[in-house]
């Protein structure tokens, strides 16, 4: 069975707050995908007791951020309910998982093979910084979760991520390359909407006639390439990266690329026309947010997903508050 997500496999899982079988996407947590399970008990624990719940909530606009990542415009767009929670109360506490420790060691390695001259950028130099890294993270008070794994399964999530990286230098030949920027922080207001995020890194390719720098941006990632039908939803984020650097800067940014280890990528080209309806778009998720905020109101969305929010022990819609 595929993934209605991503298209990945899907395997069976079991919802561990009631026992009940379900089919989980096999690329959790990079993907949420679910599928009710065939001839799986019903309890009518697995079903919201208040599915549009949307209680009022004390005005919090003082609480809100002072700017916007794409990942965070994303979250209002799945659920309000799940952005209050995780960036209004802050009740959800970010616990790193196998699947995004092996993406961030993965990005840690690609950020500094850069740090080697041209004739140095080899397989051999780059796989170290996996475990390295991992030797400076393991005791930070999110990792220890993962940290308190046996050996075994952490030397398999190193050995995945060591593997990730060598697939990298079949993609791409870093000896050719001078990134203008890695992992850049990029800070601008697309339409009075302040946002805020990291760039994992940033190609020059050129100039216009008229002398302006031209880019593209890369976005590395550990999952499975989507299927063509989520491609839009997926491509957002980098979009609004797009938007963002041709806001904070003279530049134009000509193309966008999910570059899926091991796997293939996502390329699209892009003109202003582009970016500037991007940065429409993000602006008026930032002006629901601020009325959310205004008025109280962060309506639940439930959904499959729902089985996988971080967020769900404190939303109205599965009895939780």
């Amino acid at each position: 069975m595929e993934c209605p997500k991503c298209g990945a496999d899907m395997q069976v899982r079991t919802n561990r707050s009631n026992g009940d079988r379900f089919w989980g996407c096999s690329e959790f947590p990079d993907c949420r995908g679910t599928q009710p399970l065939a001839g799986s008990s019903s309890t009518g624990r697995n079903r919201p007791t208040d599915p549009d719940a949307n209680p009022q909530l004390e005005i919090c606009t003082d609480r809100l951020p002072k700017t916007l990542s794409p990942s965070r415009a994303v979250d209002f767009l799945q659920c309000p309910r799940k952005f209050y929670e995780k960036v209004v109360t802050r009740r959800v506490v970010f616990q790193a998982t196998e699947a995004s420790l092996r993406g961030t060691l993965t990005h840690h390695a690609l950020e500094h093979i850069f740090d080697h001259p041209a004739s140095k950028r080899t397989p051999a130099n780059a796989v170290p910084y996996v475990r390295s890294h991992w030797d400076e993270i393991s005791g930070r008070r999110e990792q220890v979760k993962v940290a308190n794994f046996s050996g075994a399964r952490i030397e398999s999530m190193l050995d995945e991520a060591e593997g990730l990286v060598r697939e990298w230098f079949s993609m791409e030949d870093p000896s050719t390359m001078e990134p203008e920027s890695r992992e850049l922080e990029v800070a601008a207001t697309l339409e009075r909407a302040p946002m805020r995020g990291f760039i994992d890194r940033l190609d020059h390719i050129g100039t216009t006639t008229s002398g302006i720098p031209r880019y593209r941006i890369i976005d590395y990632k550990t999952g499975k390439l989507p299927q063509d039908r989520f491609l839009d939803q997926t491509l957002f984020p980098i979009h609004i990266y797009a938007a963002a650097i041709e806001a904070s800067r003279q530049a134009s940014v000509d193309e966008v690329q999910l570059l899926y280890i091991g796997k293939g990528n996502v390329t699209r080209s892009i003109d202003r026309a582009t970016n500037q309806a991007t940065a429409t778009r993000f602006a008026g998720i930032w002006g629901d947010i601020t009325t959310a905020a205004e008025t109280g109101r962060f309506p639940c969305k439930t959904s499959p997903l729902c089985d996988w929010c971080d967020a769900k022990p404190f939303c109205p819609a599965w009895g939780g508050g």
